[in-house]
């Protein structure tokens, strides 16, 4: 027993710990405040998530009713109940909490969840409404009215027992669906992979669920979204299995944003459905959601975007820990730290790496940033001295930013290192001042399978072979070096052969040679790859043994362990070639024990790329515009090492955050001077963000560089935007208030709001109004009116110029509660013009307030409009080159390039408020902002030119 509450302790300590998948070097798992939550409060977050599924009613004979759903105890519950009246075909209530955003995008996405133990499901999953199919598919042409949406479903559990056996029990459920509906409008098909095989393929996984069955107890069920065709699947931290989505309609299937859905339903496959002791049954009619946390993959020194006063303050999530991959490396040489490590943290943390001598004496410390969340690394920090020959430990440790050596919140081992000796990097092989004895055989064939390196350091690493070394018993036959990567006991690929030295060459004694005379050799060792040195009594091809062996050896001890082929005559050695296993002669053996005298000896290849992760590169210029590609060129050195990438999203859309939001991505590698972003809207407005990559030992991104533009041509798309408002405040009486709340009461109180929409090119087709309850509940109808005037501003309104009724927009009756965020639907076709006012006034009721532009706590209102493009001519639409903006953020200056003297530029911050700047210089092709004296967040970047309007936006650090 008390073995089995130790099991049970520790799988409970783990499971409260459950994290992502190890990142990719150079990039951290963040946590997604968006799509997270502990569930510790007392009613549902309504910022993140409403209580019922939008559109959908749910599957007979359960319906989705809200009055199921409740926070209790840290949990999300949702009890399943029979319905108190039948509804149509709905005799049971189940419920839906359905993420209020759609934009989860590629990521890891995990729910800790304990199943009900009725015939119903418990789940967690994601999805996006129908859309048009941009393009030609596989099954149907370039059809306009074909549609598609993406189905991924984490996992679906039923704890109860039904006719379906014990799977849904005892396993993880998982799916991917292409939901697609033909040009014809014929029923829906589902193309799907998973190993749920009642809706999926049946694929096979190994997704058995740890230590209990779903009802039991809590399970955490995951899946990594890794790209637009993979997603892997994750069930109690174990890898539980990959699935490829289907493509049989597109190549590309899963590229758009998603929300997240938690749900208890029935399935007409799952029967038969619980009955009415079973749903009043407290015990086991009631699913319970621990938690549920969402991931982003970013550059591991790229800052989250969401920082400052905006940050969200998020849960202690991670066990704080920090530890090697590999073995740390020292190089007295080139006075270089090598390592590679991995690290969780809750917060922003100083990371900072100590060099300590063989007597613990600290020579050297380095601190650097270890942000946010979990992340894995390489770095290089340089020493900058001289260190004496000896061992030395290497240790890091991560703590509160500017915290001191008593605040270490967690350290690694200390690993000890040696660096090189006098020899060069790293030697294989042995001394080679000592005389021997000689084999007897005339031609020989050894590999030393003792004296070996093994690349430790969590990267690839490129080796130059600088020198062979060995000790000649006597002259005659020739003498040729290579070495080989060793695959296992007794089993080697040769990876490098080196020049024979012939008996003119050498002399008897110590000898040393350029392992290679004309092209030095080099070779690259995968993490982990271990290479081992030969050499043979004759040449490569194994002719030449004619007098007798030349390297002596002995068998002291302790002796290596030799893998030895060889003969009496001329051609008995074997041969060696590079790219294949060596070829044995006429006999081998792999059992003896020897200490031949000879080494070689190889060199770290240093990285000389010119990549520099604070540049981008040079030359950049939108070079070709069609109705749906976007050309992107610029300058690049053969030898960068980085990778290029574009990204594209809806004009106005990009808040700084690379990761999220995006509709499409194009990369290039080193040596490229283009990158194409294809499968773009004709007739579009986007903002492009452009950002290199770097590989090697500098660590991070460029900054970002955004341009905005709109393609050509084809068929116009609505397009929506959301507007803050530009001014905005109530009057009581004749008193103006201009502060974080806007209150409305009936006879007492009105607000006011103005919005610039002269960003709008073409006809409003709808438009709503939302805002936030914030500071006092109420209730009544409320009033949406145009305002016949915008001479006022929130300083200054006044009963004397305060806007009059207008036409009425819209109206809105029924009880407002704090926290809510409210939409009130308006006449579309009675808004235009560069700037509107709205009044706000109730007809009776309880007042109210929203939350105002200057609110930091809620939503500031919102004015959504959606509008038909004014469709432009292929000559006239390109993409707009004159506005390029960077870096993005940006910490003290912002240039601006392409834009003309006469052009007029003015910084909104976020509730479009102007903000002062300085203007650095100003000439025809780059103007200087300095933006030193703004806070962090997001701020508009307004140009004016030639009646034209641009407007960027850009995050400030």
């Amino acid at each position: 027993m008390k073995n089995l509450i130790a099991f049970l302790f520790l799988f409970m300590t783990a499971m409260s710990f459950a994290q992502p998948p190890t990142p990719k070097e150079g990039f951290r798992w963040v946590l997604w405040d968006q799509y997270s939550d502990e569930f510790n409060g007392t009613e549902l977050d309504r910022s993140k998530w409403r209580d019922s599924f939008k559109g959908w009613k749910g599957r007979a004979p359960a319906k989705f009713d809200p009055s199921t759903i409740s926070l209790r105890n840290g949990n999300m519950q949702i009890r399943n109940k029979k319905l108190p009246r039948r509804d149509g075909p709905y005799t049971i209530g189940g419920g839906a909490v359905q993420s209020l955003e759609k934009t989860a995008y590629f990521g890891y996405y995990e729910c800790k969840f304990k199943a009900s133990r009725i015939s119903m499901s418990t789940t967690f999953w994601m999805s996006n409404p129908k859309k048009n199919i941009i393009g030609p598919t596989k099954l149907s042409g370039d059809c306009a009215k074909d549609k598609w949406s993406q189905e991924l479903d984490i996992c679906e559990s039923i704890g109860g027992r039904f006719n379906g056996g014990s799977k849904f029990r005892t396993q993880m459920n998982f799916n991917t669906h292409y939901r697609y509906v033909n040009c014809n409008g014929d029923p829906e098909k589902f193309y799907s992979a998973g190993n749920n095989a009642v809706e999926g393929n049946g694929q096979q996984a190994n997704a058995d669920l740890v230590g209990s069955e779903s009802w039991e107890d809590f399970h955490t069920y995951g899946c990594y979204w890794k790209n637009d065709k993979e997603v892997d699947f994750y069930v109690d931290d174990n890898f539980a299995g990959s699935v490829n989505i289907r493509r049989d309609v597109v190549d590309s299937p899963f590229t758009e944003p998603m929300g997240i859905n938690m749900v208890t339903e029935t399935y007409n496959w799952a029967k038969p459905y619980p009955n009415d002791a079973q749903l009043a049954n407290n015990a086991i009619n009631t699913s319970y959601y621990d938690w549920i946390r969402s991931y982003r993959l970013i550059p591991i020194f790229e800052p989250e975007f969401q920082n400052g006063s905006n940050r969200p303050t998020k849960p202690a999530i991670f066990k704080e820990d920090i530890k090697w991959v590999g073995n740390p490396s020292v190089n007295v040489a080139t006075k270089k730290i090598t390592i590679v490590y991995e690290y969780k943290a809750n917060l922003d943390r100083d990371l900072v790496i100590h060099l300590n001598d063989a007597n613990g004496r600290e020579v050297f410390r380095k601190k650097i940033n270890a942000l946010e969340g979990f992340g894995k690394n390489k770095y290089v920090a340089t020493i900058g001295q001289s260190l004496p020959a000896g061992n030395y430990s290497v240790v890091a440790d991560i703590r509160p930013i500017g915290g001191s050596d008593t605040q270490i919140i967690a350290k690694t081992d200390g690993n000890v290192v040696t660096p090189p000796g006098p020899d060069g990097d790293i030697v294989i092989g042995n001394p080679t001042n000592t005389n021997a004895t000689l084999d007897g055989w005339k031609s020989n064939m050894v590999i030393n399978e003792t004296d070996t390196y093994t690349n430790t350091t969590g990267a690839s690493q490129t080796l130059k072979i600088e020198k062979f070394v060995f000790h000649a018993g006597r002259k005659g036959d020739p003498v040729t070096p290579f070495v080989v990567k060793v695959n296992g006991d007794n089993n080697f690929t040769v990876l490098a052969a080196g020049t024979a030295r012939t008996s003119n060459a050498y002399n008897t004694g110590e000898n040393s040679f350029a392992f290679a005379t004309g092209t030095t050799k080099e070779i690259t060792l995968a993490n982990g790859e271990t290479i081992a040195s030969g050499f043979l009594d004759a040449n490569a091809n194994g002719a030449g043994g004619n007098i007798g062996s030349v390297i002596p050896f002995d068998s002291n001890a302790p002796a290596d362990q030799i893998w030895y082929s060889g003969g009496p005559d001329s051609s008995n050695s074997g041969n060696i070639s590079e790219g294949t296993a060596p070829t044995g002669g006429l006999n081998t053996i792999t059992t003896l024990t020897r200490n031949y005298r000879f080494k070689i000896l190889l060199s770290l290849v240093e990285d000389t790329s010119t990549a520099d992760c604070s540049v981008a590169p040079s030359g950049l210029v939108v070079s070709n515009v069609t109705n749906t590609t976007v050309k992107l060129s610029f300058d690049n050195a053969a030898n960068d090492t980085r990778t290029f990438e574009l990204r594209a999203f809806p004009k106005g859309g990009f808040n700084g955050d690379i990761n999220t939001g995006g509709l499409g991505f194009a990369a290039a590698p080193a040596g490229s001077t283009e990158i194409t972003m294809s499968n773009l809207q004709a007739n579009t407005s986007y903002d492009l963000v452009f950002r290199a990559l770097c590989s090697g030992s500098s660590p991070g991104s460029t900054e970002l560089v955004t341009i905005t533009g709109t393609t050509s041509g084809g068929t116009v798309n609505p397009e929506t935007t959301v507007l803050s408002p530009v001014q905005d405040a109530y009057l009581q009486g004749a008193t103006n208030y201009n502060s974080n709340i806007v209150r409305i009461e009936n006879g007492k109180r009105v607000g006011y709001l103005m919005f610039d929409i002269s960003g709008i090119k073409g006809a409003i087709t709808d438009a709503k109004l939302k805002f936030t309850v914030a500071g006092d509940a109420g209730s009544g109808n409320l009033n949406v009116n145009l305002g016949t005037s915008n001479n006022w501003n929130e300083n200054n309104l006044s009963n004397a110029n305060k806007p009059a009724l207008g036409t009425l927009l819209g109206s809105l009756n029924k009880s407002y509660n704090i926290g809510a965020t409210e939409t009130v639907t308006l006449q579309a076709n009675a808004i235009s013009g560069n700037t509107i006012s709205l009044v706000l006034n109730t007809t009776g009721g309880n007042d109210f307030a929203l939350a105002s532009k200057e609110n930091n706590a809620a939503t500031v209102p919102q004015l959504v409009i959606t509008y038909q493009p004014e469709k432009l001519s292929n000559d006239d639409a390109v993409f707009n080159t004159s506005a390029i903006l960077y870096p993005n953020p940006v910490k003290d200056v912002m240039k601006l390039t392409g834009v003309s003297k006469q052009a007029r530029i003015s910084i909104l911050d976020i509730s479009g408020k102007i903000v002062n700047f300085k203007t650095k210089s100003v000439d025809t092709s780059e103007r200087m902002i300095d933006v030193s004296s703004l806070t962090s967040g997001i701020y508009f970047v307004t140009i004016l030119e030639n009646q034209n309007k641009n407007v960027l936006r850009f995050s400030k650090k």
